[in-house]
């Protein structure tokens, strides 16, 4: 199957095992949708990170900016 599709085995296996990994940023994503719907979509990526590290959160603007 590796020489069909011209990729190594290395490449393969790398990619079948991320694939079982869940998402890291999972969590996270879903803290800063809730922070944004409960501001009713009206708080940028600042505004957020604030709120999140007020709640407790450990969370820096730029994790928030790219997950937004």
């Amino acid at each position: 199957m590796c020489k069909f599709f011209k990729l190594s085995r290395a490449a393969y296996y790398e990619w079948l095992k991320r694939s079982k990994e869940p998402d890291p940023d999972l969590k996270r994503m879903q803290l800063v949708e809730e922070a944004w719907l409960k501001s009713r979509k009206t708080y940028g990526y600042r505004r957020i990170t604030i709120a999140l590290q007020q709640q407790g959160h450990v969370i820096n603007h730029k994790a928030v900016l790219r997950l937004m």
